[in-house]
């Protein structure tokens, strides 16, 4: 049985011992070369697995807006990973879109 809580757009879900925190947010960044491996290279290596990924381009902006489902395991710091995707060079903006 798997049980889905919701807490301050948070969704954890609870099966057996194992817990992973799942996140829907979306960032907005610079239309440079690299920036989406770079993204997606910072959730690998700090053990992120991004279950959904999806790209829209803002050419009069010169911006793209990725939108990540998101599962972090249990032995990581959510909020560490967020403060860390925030730190990339070329990202403008990024909020939990829960």
């Amino acid at each position: 049985m798997v049980t889905l809580v919701t807490f301050h757009s948070w969704e954890k879900r609870f099966a057996g011992s194992r817990r992973n925190a799942r996140r829907f947010i979306r960032i907005v960044a610079e239309n440079e070369p690299g920036i989406i491996t770079n993204i997606t290279a910072y959730l690998t290596e700090n053990g992120v697995k991004v279950r959904t990924l999806n790209v829209k381009n803002n050419s009069r902006k010169n911006e793209v807006v990725l939108e990540l489902y998101l599962k972090i395991s249990k032995d990581r710091d959510d909020i560490d990973i967020i403060r860390g995707l925030q730190s990339i060079e070329g990202i403008i903006t990024l909020e939990n879109v829960g």
